[in-house]
């Protein structure tokens, strides 16, 4: 495997936990019924959620330690989720 095949797997990796501490907090909601689409109504602190998505991922992630690329992951599911506290595609039903 090459070294960009490695990098985009790992980006992924990182992305997917990000996604997934931050619906743990409550900084992104998911749609019951689009599961694929995820919102945020930003009543979270963004310097508040960097910092416990960081102490999630040291606790449950030890032998992750990129954190740069962390934030990046972090950043990259804020900026795709809706910025609204309701499913785009339900508030149009």
């Amino acid at each position: 495997m090459g070294w960009a095949q490695r990098l985009l797997e790992k980006q992924y990796e990182y992305k997917r936990i990000a996604y997934d501490i931050l619906k743990s907090i409550g900084a992104i909601e998911t749609c019951p019924i689009h599961e694929d689409e995820w919102y945020s109504d930003n009543y979270m602190d963004e310097k508040e959620v960097y910092a416990i998505a960081t102490n999630i991922l040291k606790d449950k992630y030890p032998n992750m330690k990129d954190f740069t690329l962390f934030h990046e992951s972090i950043k990259g599911v804020l900026d795709d989720a809706s910025l609204d506290d309701n499913c785009p595609y339900c508030e149009e039903d």
